[in-house]
């Protein structure tokens, strides 16, 4: 895949509009499949964030996809102190409105303040639109992708009910979307 996601099994019912539009597009189906190179965009974005809070330096070193998930390495840097710094992160389908992002392991030296560093990047994350944290556990998010879609105004509503699922392979991210009856 050269592009960044690929968007396919794509479908559409057109209902009488409102008025003002003709017909309403009702999305039914719909998969994105996030590239490697799209993974590590996000990752990048997400340490840049964990960065402005923490008490100091973070900068990605790369991204792995996994199945199951991705390994993330950044360094960290405190003044004459350096560190690699390993996450392996764990996406999973919980039910049919959500995708849980959980941190599994972390790998730092003690001197990095892991706790302090993913406590505010969790915050800055569950603070977006469509992002909670998991009651009860302490390194996971529920992210709904419908309430993610929803900040872009997409000129289609969404067929319910249905499901969202993901599936991460060490080539891609898919994230797709089925309502019932299709």
């Amino acid at each position: 895949m050269t592009s960044d996601v690929q968007l396919d099994a794509i479908q559409i019912r057109l209902d009488p509009g409102n008025g003002r539009f003709p017909l309403t597009p009702i999305l039914q189906s719909i998969r994105a499949v996030l590239s490697p190179t799209a993974v590590e965009k996000l990752c990048r974005i997400a340490v840049k964030l964990a960065d402005a809070r923490a008490p100091l330096d973070l900068e990605l070193l790369g991204s792995e996809l996994t199945d199951g998930g991705a390994i993330v390495r950044a360094r960290a840097k405190k003044g004459l102190l350096r560190a690699d710094i390993q996450a392996r992160i764990g996406i999973a389908s919980v039910g049919p409105r959500a995708v849980r992002v959980t941190l599994q392991q972390l790998d730092a030296p003690v001197w990095v303040p892991a706790n302090y560093v993913l406590e505010h990047a969790f915050a800055i994350a569950a603070a977006r639109p469509g992002i909670t944290r998991v009651d009860g556990e302490t390194n996971a998010l529920d992210i709904d992708p419908e309430a993610m879609l929803d900040q872009f105004e997409l000129p289609a509503l969404i067929q319910r009910p249905g499901a969202w699922s993901v599936q991460p392979t060490t080539r891609s991210i898919a994230l797709h979307y089925q309502s019932e009856g299709v």
